[in-house]
């Protein structure tokens, strides 16, 4: 993350600071950030986040996104054809049922819009099969919940995305469709420092990793030609409302008008992706690696004084807007 390499964060859990979310050397300038947006200001902080490059052409879905999920969609260029896929970030709260059903939800959506899935997720679930050091009653639970998907497991052996001084454990999962399984390479556990219980989990999508991408500029949207197809599209349709589920029908059908129209107005553009950030330096990787060097000393010793640190971070985001 600190050479802005990623083109997308599936984030669960991020901490909070004066009423929003604070990600460290995750925030940055050309990332979007994606989630329950109607919670921002209240006491019930979204656990789910999902970070975008801009260049990227991302778009929230909102009849998805809860508080513990939060799902997008998108669009690629694969050899001159456009591509969708969701990604979808996902927080299973260890007092609730797992899987739950805003996640269960999220995986009917997919499959009945033939949409490949790729999830990023907090389980807070314990089996062998994603290398945890046991099988409790919540992984036994997702695991034979997952095998009736066409989910696939992505990770790769056990080493713990979780840690803290007296405690080491897998309980972070990434799952795909399986029928883009050619498309992700390189998973594994980050040895860089994500001052966070939680370790970085990388992996590459070739499809979304890949120099050119495409996007939508709307300040090259061609508007006069998007008032014409938006008079032509509504033209004749006027919708009887009589019960909550006509004006329902009748918002979705608005949607879709204005938006298919958008889409014609302000066509897809292809845009090279710049790799790296140009405000870091070889000092702020040296004061980076200093910062990694001591926690992993800390962490190691397991002082008291390191216990305490991780415990507060551990509690943050829960006890701090209670």
């Amino acid at each position: 993350m600190q050479n802005g390499t990623a083109q997308v964060a599936l984030v669960q859990e991020p901490y909070f600071r004066k009423g929003n979310f604070y990600l460290g050397n995750l925030v940055n300038p050309v990332f979007a950030t994606f989630s329950k947006h109607e919670m921002a200001n209240s006491r019930v902080m979204p656990q789910a986040y999902v970070l975008v490059n801009n260049a990227i052409v991302a778009t929230l879905i909102s009849e998805l996104t809860t508080r513990d999920v939060c799902a997008i969609t998108i669009d690629v260029s694969v050899r001159n054809l456009n591509r969708k896929y969701v990604y979808c970030s996902v927080y299973l709260p260890h007092d609730e049922p797992s899987p739950t059903d805003a996640f269960k939800q999220v995986i009917a959506y997919c499959t009945s819009k033939g949409l490949p899935l790729i999830v990023g997720s907090d389980a807070n679930a314990h089996h062998i099969i994603w290398g945890s050091s046991d099988i409790n009653l919540r992984g036994s639970s997702l695991m034979e919940y997952l095998s009736s998907t066409d989910l696939a497991l992505l990770n790769i052996g056990n080493r713990p995305t979780f840690m803290v001084s007296a405690r080491e454990e897998v309980l972070d999962i990434t799952l795909y469709s399986s029928r883009i399984s050619h498309e992700l390479t390189n998973w594994h556990v980050s040895d860089e420092e994500s001052l966070s219980d939680h370790r970085y989990i990388f992996f590459e999508h070739l499809n979304v990793t890949s120099q050119t991408l495409r996007f939508r500029n709307p300040r090259s949207t061609n508007w006069d030609l998007y008032t014409d197809l938006v008079a032509a599209k509504f033209h004749g349709y006027s919708p009887s409302i009589d019960t909550p589920s006509d004006l329902d029908n009748a918002v979705d059908t608005t949607t879709t008008f204005i938006m298919e129209a958008f889409e014609e107005a302000c066509p897809l553009r292809s845009v090279k992706i710049t790799r790296g950030t140009p405000w870091w330096n070889s000092d702020l990787a040296k004061l980076r690696k200093q910062c990694r060097k001591s926690w992993n000393r800390r962490r190691s010793a397991g002082s008291e004084a390191f216990r305490i640190i991780t415990s507060v971070m551990f509690i943050w985001p829960t006890c701090l807007f209670m």
